[in-house]
């Protein structure tokens, strides 16, 4: 069985250069799938198939190349992004760091002060149990009266 050209274009509803041009699309269609009948161009019925879902596919194709191209600018956007959130977390990684180096070393030095705190307090207490030995040995030689009215 075969079908001319005006007639598969009535039966898809579309016009005659419309199924010209699917038959263009697909590759030596005319080699393949068509005799000629004197005057007009008759497709077999494997042609007709291909016809039929031709303009269905082309655009299936055109979709599909448009959500790949949409895909991969997406991707592209989204490796950017994966990029400068990594270059974020690298350098707040490194701050954290740092201010961890710094507690250390401001713990450290705070433990330092407190020694030194101990020894002059220890200075200190032993300075001033000397003063009051000192003192008390020069309360008991003093006279009565001196002591009591503070008298030197």
């Amino acid at each position: 069985m075969s079908i001319t050209i005006k007639e598969i274009a009535l039966e898809l509803g579309i016009t005659k250069q419309a199924v010209q041009s699917r038959m263009n699309d697909i590759e030596d269609f005319r080699g393949k799938y068509t005799t000629k009948s004197g005057n007009k161009l008759l497709v077999n019925e494997e042609g007709y198939k291909l016809l039929s879902n031709g303009g269905n596919n082309k655009k299936l194709a055109n979709l599909s190349l448009g959500l790949n191209s949409l895909m991969s600018e997406q991707l592209n956007d989204k490796k950017v992004q994966i990029n400068k959130q990594n270059q974020q977390i690298n350098e707040l990684h490194k701050m954290l760091y740092d201010a961890h180096k710094i507690h250390l070393h401001l713990l450290d030095e705070n433990k330092k002060l407190k020694q030194q705190l101990n020894q002059y307090k220890h200075k200190d207490e032993k300075s001033e149990d000397s003063n009051s030995l000192d003192n008390d040995d020069s309360k008991k030689s003093k006279p009565i009266f001196s002591r009591l009215f503070h008298k030197e």
